[in-house]
């Protein structure tokens, strides 16, 4: 019955719904491999003469046991090996923040990320692009800065209205692993250092705001072949067994 579910998950997998179909093989193969284990193991048993010990025949138990331990072998998969190609995911926020002086005006937002799914892979690289503006009714002069976790990343300083550039957070990116679910803030801190006017830093509307990218190198599930010799090995496996077992009736009646 198990393996007749196990192969309806794989036609459900294969019309377009069901679970993974690499899953539902996994569970064939494996129920595959415990039927004929099974039939050597009855084979083995059936074997023994009526009225003798099982423990002078534990030579005979062990090489089944190492059969056993082969073929689960042989049908298993490599797990988690990591592939060589790079995956990115991007995600990307606006944002806006004014200061207003007099007397050093300080203003702040945030914005929340996602954390970085640890079950896609592992994590190799955090990095963060903005694309952005300030702008003010008198000559600008501010102070800013960008920071998550209290970490500052970034501080922009009064070199122009536009601030444009890429940097990372290589160093703390164990802080961003999670489940893909929860967030973090970013928080956005921005000081008008002029004696009156409002300072306004922008990254919204036609400019992209902030972005972020994990690069990470994914987990793939390598299957390894079933040998073609396998099935007939089961097959015959099978067939041992209920010679076995049918001889094994014959000497108790007799």
């Amino acid at each position: 019955m198990r393996l007749r579910s196990a192969l309806t998950m794989v036609r459900a997998q294969r019309s377009g719904s069901g679970p993974d179909t690499q899953t539902a093989m996994r569970l064939v193969k494996a129920l595959a491999a415990m039927a004929a284990l099974h039939s050597v193991m009855f084979y083995l048993w059936s074997r023994l003469p009526v009225g003798v010990s099982m423990a002078s025949h534990k030579a005979r138990l062990l090489r089944a046991v190492v059969v056993l331990t082969g073929l689960l072998t042989l049908l298993g998969d490599v797990g988690d090996a990591n592939a060589a190609t790079m995956i990115t995911t991007p995600e990307t926020h606006d944002f806006t923040v004014f200061a207003e002086s007099p007397n050093l005006s300080q203003a702040s937002t945030s914005v929340s990320f996602h954390t970085f799914n640890q079950a896609l892979g592992t994590l190799t690289g955090v990095g963060y692009s903005i694309n952005s503006s300030f702008v003010s009714d008198s000559p600008l002069n501010y102070t800013a800065s960008i920071s998550t976790f209290g970490n500052e990343l970034i501080s922009p300083s009064s070199s122009g209205p536009n601030f444009i550039v890429a940097f990372n957070d290589d160093t703390n990116a164990s802080l961003y692993i999670g489940n893909g679910i929860t967030t973090f803030d970013v928080v956005f801190q921005l000081i008008d250092n002029s004696l009156d006017g409002v300072v306004i830093w922008s990254g919204a509307g036609s400019l992209p705001g902030l972005t972020l990218v994990y690069d990470y190198t994914p987990f793939v599930t390598i299957p390894t072949p079933i040998p073609a010799a396998l099935p007939l090995f089961a097959s015959g496996a099978g067939l041992l067994g209920f010679l076995g077992r049918r001889r094994k009736r014959k000497l108790i009646a007799a």
